[in-house]
């Protein structure tokens, strides 16, 4: 019963994550702003926005103007009061402050991934809360040099790279959202993981532009695909089964 509130409570933030996904990179208003359709701008009731369920129930439609809701959508819903439960149930009987900021930041998460995604930034704003959040943890859990030094690891040297390439080759070679978040995730995973996750993120990076250009979505001059979700997907195993990784790394050396 319980797990079953757990997994609506979810549902609904999962909601409010869509309009975080779609409203953040275009600077609207995300709090005051009611839903409204963005073709035929109708406002959206209560009951057209049931978590899943009106997505079902309006046929994947838009009910006044038929337009074509996307599947994404519930999709999050559903991913949203997955990740939720899955946290709750890892963590609830024994560590809730864990349980309470890891919610918070797999939930943001999945906000950086998607609009990662669709629009190739990470807002700082986000990857602030994801650090303060991780901050909380780290404070309790760890001495101050772990936090400290997690945090120059993984926030100085890919901005020294990433400002060099910049400033020789004349482009962007690493994103700004991406080496703040990066630092963010220092502050927990300390000194040491956060190399690994550094390292498995560009590993599969470079994979996933790799399978894009064998399909041909890609081409070898021009490769618009984001670093950000390979660094949320990493971070999420370091995060909840930390090890991992650090075995992996030392099987393959």
């Amino acid at each position: 019963m319980i797990v079953s509130s757990v997994f609506i409570l979810f549902l609904l933030i999962g909601s409010f994550l869509n309009v975080l996904i779609y409203r953040i990179p275009r600077e609207e208003d995300v709090v005051v702003k009611r839903s409204n359709c963005p073709k035929c701008k109708k406002l959206i009731s209560w009951k057209e926005n049931i978590p899943i369920f009106s997505y079902l129930f309006l046929f994947g439609k838009c009910k006044n103007c038929k337009e074509k809701i996307s599947i994404k959508y519930p999709f999050i819903e559903l991913l949203t009061a997955v990740l939720g439960s899955f946290v709750y149930l890892k963590y609830f009987e024994i560590d809730q402050l864990k349980m309470i900021m890891f919610s918070v930041v797999i939930c943001l998460f999945i906000v950086q991934f998607f609009i990662d995604l669709e629009h190739y930034i990470l807002p700082h704003s986000l990857n602030l809360i994801i650090g303060a959040c991780l901050l909380v943890i780290a404070i309790r859990d760890y001495s101050w040099q772990h936090y400290i030094f997690g945090f120059i690891i993984g926030f100085v040297p890919l901005f020294l790279l990433g400002y060099l390439y910049e400033k020789y080759r004349g482009q962007i070679g690493l994103g700004g959202g991406d080496i703040v978040l990066f630092g963010m995730l220092g502050i927990y995973l300390g000194p040491f993981k956060i190399l690994y996750t550094i390292i498995f993120s560009s590993l599969l990076g470079t994979l996933v532009i790799l399978a894009l250009m064998a399909i041909g979505k890609v081409s070898d001059k021009e490769v618009p695909v984001p670093f950000g979700p390979s660094i949320l997907i990493i971070s999420s195993i370091q995060l909840f089964y930390p090890g991992v990784l650090e075995s992996l790394f030392l099987k393959i050396v």
